[in-house]
């Protein structure tokens, strides 16, 4: 017969000892997982602010470019060329941000990690928000003045 060099009791205390922790593994996972899905959805949401603008971004460069092409003043016409390069920084920035976002796994670094996402598309839904901004003024300004 096989002898056992731990006797029943110290099963059950190892065993008593042994499940808190498993279910504190477990809760820290779930709380995990809950704070990463919180931050994934604030990014998610910045993007879905700002995706339906890029059509904007892209008609505003559209007009402006055909402004310029036209543009006898060339001051009018520098202003011009530096909202293009505005619009069409802020279209490339969403393309590349889209390119190098990634889902996060279930790790302590996800959290670093999606922090970082949101402030980059935050910083990126400003630029928009702003090239936009500046190109609609600049665009009533011409249409006004007859430029």
């Amino acid at each position: 017969m096989f002898h056992i060099p731990f006797s029943t009791n110290k099963v059950c205390l190892l065993f008593a000892f042994m499940i808190p922790i498993f279910f504190a593994c477990k809760n820290d996972r779930k709380l995990l997982k809950k704070n990463i899905d919180e931050r994934e959805q604030a990014v998610l949401k910045m993007h879905d602010e700002v995706m339906p603008k890029m059509s904007k971004v892209l008609s505003l460069r559209k007009q402006l470019n055909a402004q310029i092409d036209t543009c006898k003043n060339q001051a009018w016409k520098d202003s011009l060329q530096q909202l293009s390069y505005q619009l069409t920084k802020s279209d490339l920035d969403m393309m590349a941000w889209m390119h190098q976002y990634q889902k996060p796994g279930l790790h302590d670094s996800s959290i670093v990690y999606l922090e970082r996402q949101l402030e980059l598309i935050a910083e990126l839904k400003r630029q928009v928000y702003s090239s936009i901004e500046n190109a609609e003024a600049v665009n009533k300004e011409g249409k006004r003045v007859g430029k």
